[in-house]
């Protein structure tokens, strides 16, 4: 399976939890499912269309309860995936822009509502590989290594599959590494790959 299928899984495992819940706990609208399918679709293939087509889905839940901050986390990240199939210069630094603001005022309307943890680590995984996959120029490295501890931190961790653990871990191991923290993410590296080996090799090659 490759990280986009991974990221999916993790997306779809979430739902499947937690049901489709806003962050002011009143129920999302029907075609959530359908939202983060394409959602799926578009993070998968970097495809502009399905990128254009999932971010109309979100923004139809948004108009429908302006309070779902998940749909604002997850439009955010589409934006920033649409910055990188953008041909222009200013075109991609405007999704950007937009995407992690996004992103970042949604996850301070989850936290401001006390939200159920699945739902917090749900979020966190969207926003933080997001943030992970972005260039380190953008400095959006510590906010990927804060959602990624506390993930770790969640009273849940320790039920998420393994392959989910390993992700985090792995990420978490890129992270250290990048900012030179070296001992620490041999740690998390080593842990992450007594999880699934492939997943963490895979997700460290992005280092």
């Amino acid at each position: 399976m490759n990280l986009q299928g991974i990221f999916f899984s993790l997306i779809i495992f979430f739902i499947i939890c937690v049901g489709t819940v806003s962050a002011d706990n009143k129920p999302a609208i029907s075609h959530y499912s359908e939202a983060v399918s394409l959602f799926h679709k578009a993070i998968k293939n970097y495809d502009s269309s399905s990128i254009e087509q999932a971010i109309k889905l979100f923004d139809a839940i948004i108009d429908s309860n302006p309070g779902d901050a998940r749909a604002l986390i997850y439009k955010g990240s589409l934006l920033s995936a649409l910055a990188k199939t953008s041909w222009m210069p200013w075109n991609k630094l405007a999704y950007l822009n937009n995407g992690v603001d996004l992103m970042d005022k949604g996850m301070d309307m989850l936290l401001a509502n006390k939200t159920d943890p699945h739902i917090e680590i749900e979020m966190r995984m969207v926003r933080g590989i997001t943030s992970a996959k972005i260039p380190n120029v953008f400095k959006r490295g510590n906010v990927a290594a804060t959602d990624f501890k506390m993930i770790r931190e969640n009273t849940n961790f320790h039920k998420m599959s393994l392959d989910d653990k390993s992700t985090v871990l792995s990420y978490s191991a890129v992270l250290a590494h990048r900012v030179g923290k070296n001992n620490k993410a041999e740690q998390f590296l080593k842990e992450a790959q007594a999880l699934n080996l492939n997943i963490a090799d895979a997700i460290w090659r992005e280092k």
